[in-house]
């Protein structure tokens, strides 16, 4: 498998503020609202508390897939989701003393209100970060996190304060944004990476596994992990494998490729599984808790890496937005199947976690469906921007010499309209204009044009 020959020496530009941002939006996402720890800070009992989750994943898979259809990757960009973390820390630090009545809607409301932030970020992530440090933007973030979830988990963040910690989580995550992470244009490269070809197939591979890891692998982590709550130091290894697992994954997904993740992922959480059935004395804990955080660790950086390889070339917003709005939905769906099993017969227990086994095994077969997204590519040569800009005295606007740019280098037409952000029917418009202005009927006589105005210089 060749390696993308493009990856610029050290770290790339915004690296730093990027796993910052991801770390501190998701360790408020995972320590509160997503059944988290700071959630017993709430004036409700458990039962209300199941459905304020499910409110909060159900706003947030809608909010998500919302901006797939409706969020454009313009100036709003450069604000919306910072205000919508903000919004999310204040209304987080003011839930504990709301009246039970109000929490549910409250919880629907944070979960649309966070629902721009995962999805600008993975823009930024497909078109500012080069493709050979994506895996690793994703580990690094999700490391940050599960170490803000962690310190919840060891005890170290008093019970009194765990929302408002959860909060200023998200409170830094929006100054981050807003102050250190405006959305900007992809920066002009000589090179830019084209491929690799999703077509239905390959689609429906990715979101079938989906569905089936982080459903099924949800439910199997419903099932396990309360039998081991009570196990001495469950809290101390706790997430520890989750750690190690997405540093694993970021650097050997950025070298080696991330089609290997998607294959072996399903059938090591499918594995946890059968262990966890004959361990009748708890001994297996640590085999059984490294499985299935090694496997969860895997899936979210294939899954995160490979929608920002793709939205690189279909545009990061939409990928994002429906692939985080299917996943979070395969969640909350995991959610209320968890309890619909806890409700039931071991025996029913024990066949429903074998049929998730054969689910997640043939999740690993759609892995193989899915192509590789890291160095099979083909790279487009950019012409140099001075040469477009000789195109000037012809009367081409701003953004019809940025169009001109990308028609020389030979990117069709879904692609040329996909890296702008625009409608296939506007971009035809800026063609036609093109063509008008300068005396040309093709690609290739605009070619010719700008050499003979490059030579006449």
């Amino acid at each position: 498998m060749s390696r993308l020959g493009i990856v610029p020496a050290g770290l790339p530009e915004g690296w730093g503020p990027m796993v910052v941002a991801l770390g501190c939006f998701f360790g408020w996402l995972l320590s509160f609202p997503l059944a988290g720890p700071a959630l017993q800070t709430l004036p409700i009992d458990p039962e209300a508390t199941f459905w304020a989750v499910l409110a909060f994943t159900g706003g947030h898979a809608a909010g998500l897939l919302l901006c797939a259809a409706a969020l454009k990757a313009d100036r709003a960009l450069a604000f919306l989701p910072g205000v919508g973390a903000g919004l999310c820390a204040a209304l987080s630090a003011l839930s504990p003393n709301l009246p039970p009545e109000a929490v549910l809607p409250l919880f629907g409301l944070l979960g649309l209100l966070a629902a721009p932030f995962p999805v600008a970020w993975g823009h930024i992530l497909a078109t500012r970060i080069p493709q050979g440090w994506r895996a690793r933007t994703v580990g690094f973030g999700a490391f940050g996190a599960n170490v803000i979830l962690y310190a919840f988990n060891l005890g170290l963040i008093p019970a009194s304060a765990a929302v408002y910690v959860a909060a200023a989580s998200a409170l830094a995550a929006a100054g981050v944004w807003l102050f250190g992470l405006k959305e900007r244009e992809a920066a002009r490269q000589v090179r830019f990476v084209v491929g690799p070809s999703f077509g239905r197939l390959q689609l429906l591979g990715l979101f079938g596994f989906i569905v089936s890891v982080y459903a099924v692998g949800g439910i199997l982590y419903g099932i396990i992990q309360p039998y081991y709550a009570d196990v001495q130091g469950a809290g101390v290894v706790g997430l520890l494998p989750y750690l190690v697992g997405v540093l694993f994954a970021g650097f050997i997904a950025d070298r080696m490729g991330r089609r290997p993740f998607g294959v072996v992922t399903p059938p090591v959480l499918g594995l946890a599984f059968p262990i966890f059935i004959v361990d009748g004395t708890r001994i297996a804990f640590p085999v059984v808790q490294v499985l299935v955080m090694m496997g969860l660790a895997y899936a979210d950086v294939y899954f995160w890496t490979t929608l920002a390889d793709i939205g690189a070339i279909y545009g990061g917003v939409r990928a994002f937005g429906l692939g985080l709005g299917v996943m979070v939905g395969a969640i909350g769906a995991s959610f209320g199947a968890t309890r619909v099993l806890g409700s039931l017969e071991p025996q029913l227990q024990v066949l429903a976690g074998g049929l998730g086994v054969a689910a997640l095994l043939f999740a690993g077969a759609l892995g193989t469906v899915v192509p590789e997204t890291l160095g099979r590519v083909r790279s487009v040569s950019m012409p140099p921007e001075r040469l477009i800009l000789r195109l000037r005295p012809y009367g081409l606007t701003e953004r019809e010499l940025e169009v001109a740019r990308y028609l020389i280098s030979g990117l069709e037409l879904e692609e040329v309209s996909d890296r702008l952000g625009i409608s296939r029917n506007t971009l035809k418009t800026h063609v036609r204009s093109i063509y008008r202005k300068t005396g040309t009927r093709s690609r290739h006589e605009l070619v010719l044009r700008t050499l003979e105005v490059e030579a006449s210089d």
